[in-house]
């Protein structure tokens, strides 16, 4: 499974290239028009017999969808996110990311905010 957000045609290409065989790919990453990218759809979708599903801004059930199949598969993400902060470290977060990338002396990969529960 590829979830791509990061808005970058290219992006599109690297994810299709990671999936095998009966993969699914999730397109939530472009929200303005930023370009095309090239397609060989025989061998990047049709070989590999992929599910894609893709929304174009915010609809509730795509995003739930999208968040069940991130909840079951959450194992798979553990190490994209180097550092979960409560929101009133967000600034300290910004910063890292513009200066050095790192937060608590390690690096800053993937940054996350902590859901406040109350």
């Amino acid at each position: 499974m590829v979830f791509e957000c990061a808005g970058n045609p290219a992006a599109i290409v690297e994810g299709l290239d990671y999936l095998k065989h009966g993969g699914t790919y999730v397109e939530y990453g472009h929200y303005v028009d930023s370009g095309t990218f090239e397609c060989n759809p025989n061998q990047s979708l049709l070989r590999k017999n992929l599910r894609l599903e893709a929304a174009w801004g915010f609809e509730s059930n795509h995003f739930i969808r999208s968040l069940r199949m991130l909840e079951k598969h959450a194992d798979l993400f553990k190490d994209f996110v180097s550092h979960v902060i409560p929101l009133e470290r967000v600034g300290e977060g910004v910063n890292a990311l513009h200066a050095g990338y790192h937060l608590d002396g390690r690096d800053a990969i993937k940054i996350a905010v902590k859901a406040h529960t109350g």
